[in-house]
């Protein structure tokens, strides 16, 4: 499992705006640094279904650095920022999200995370619980 996106070559624009937002919100980072050593989050399936945004890619690589594995979808389809998908799929995340996802390929994105059989999820709305029985 690793992901589809729209553009794996949008990784650059992704990182930078990644570190941009990375730089602003360090409170996530002084978190990474005092439990980075003891790895709280190994072991832990993360299903997340939010905006993918670069906040949310500070998000995702504060967990990433603390041990959790993770699989993430889009939120909304709409919303989805395709260089930021790219920038978490070329560091090892798996994503299934793309910016104007048909209705039956964002379904399929969740079902995606679904089967990787998340512990814990993030979901904003609600999605990962809505099609799990699906």
């Amino acid at each position: 499992m690793h992901g589809k996106i729209a553009d794996p070559q949008l990784y650059d624009k992704g990182k930078l705006s990644y570190q941009w937002a990375f730089a602003r919100m360090t409170i996530i980072e002084k978190i990474v640094k005092r439990n980075r050593t003891q790895l709280p989050l190994k072991g832990l399936r993360l299903g997340i279904c939010l905006h993918i945004t670069k906040e949310t890619a500070v998000l995702v690589m504060a967990a990433k650095k603390l041990g959790a594995e993770i699989a993430l979808c889009s939120a909304n389809p709409l919303s989805a920022q395709d260089d930021i998908a790219a920038f978490l799929y070329g560091e090892r995340t798996n994503v299934f999200a793309w910016r104007g996802e048909t209705g039956s390929e964002f379904i399929q994105c969740i079902k995606r995370v679904i089967r990787f059989s998340p512990l814990l999820v993030m979901d904003d709305g609600g999605d990962l619980h809505t099609h799990s029985d699906t």
